[in-house]
């Protein structure tokens, strides 16, 4: 990466806590995303909501709903959906919609309509993988990802992703719960936003939001991306 290219991430992050949302009226219609959130950009994030419910040392829930609207056949990777699973890690529930450039509904799918297969490594093979592909013949569309994910004995917290290359945001934001007897650590990266901490009964509350992100083009040799957009650790 370029140094004008991290001075311009590090602009671009600093002005996110201030940005406005983006009109929500109608997150499935790809004719009202803003011209600004086209420009280099292969999808657009419309909405992208995820709640990590901590209970225990152990124990989490994770709910995610994603709204992405694929812009060209370069973005066409967001019409496949699939989900690691396995001993500690169980896929709940998952309901996946697309939508046409107008935003009318023109595919469905629950968690029974998926695929599963056998995953893992070594002899014996401790996990599953499910998936399906939508299909699209033209676009722009706009796919609906919701999905619940249980965590059974936790080792790691999902990192949280505002954005991939080639993709802007319209809306993200990300909620964290856990007990306040509890300690879970975080760290942002290429991002100003500290977040807000609130307390409800026994329980902490982290939010992070942020809207209106441009799509970042990530040069070629400049290493993994995972390490150069907006994102936080746990």
């Amino acid at each position: 990466m370029t140094k004008i290219h991290c001075i311009f991430i590090l602009l671009l992050a600093s002005v996110l806590s201030y940005a406005g949302p983006a009109d929500s009226s109608n997150i499935y219609n790809a004719s009202v995303i803003r011209e600004e959130l086209k420009k280099n950009a292969n999808t657009v994030r419309r909405l992208y909501t995820q709640e990590i419910s901590i209970s225990g040392p152990d124990r989490a829930i994770v709910k995610t709903r994603e709204v992405i609207t694929i812009l060209n056949s370069k973005g066409a990777g967001e019409l496949l959906y699939y989900n690691f699973t396995d001993k500690f890690r169980s896929l709940e529930d998952v309901d996946l919609k697309l939508y046409d450039a107008d935003g009318n509904l023109i595919e469905k799918h629950k968690k029974k309509d998926l695929t599963s297969q056998s995953a893992g490594s070594g002899l014996v093979e401790d996990g599953k993988v499910f998936f399906i592909r939508l299909a699209s013949a033209k676009y722009p569309v706009t796919i609906e990802k919701e999905y619940v994910v249980k965590l059974n004995g936790i080792y790691q917290l999902p990192t949280f992703y505002f954005c991939e290359p080639y993709q802007s945001v319209e809306t993200a934001k990300l909620t964290l719960k856990y007990p306040s007897s509890m300690t879970v650590n975080h760290k942002r990266y290429h991002l100003a936003t500290e977040g807000k901490k609130t307390v409800d009964g026994k329980d902490e509350i982290w939010q992070w939001e942020v809207h209106g992100l441009p799509s970042l083009v990530h040069e070629k040799h400049a290493g993994d991306w995972k390490y150069q957009v907006p994102r936080i650790g746990f």
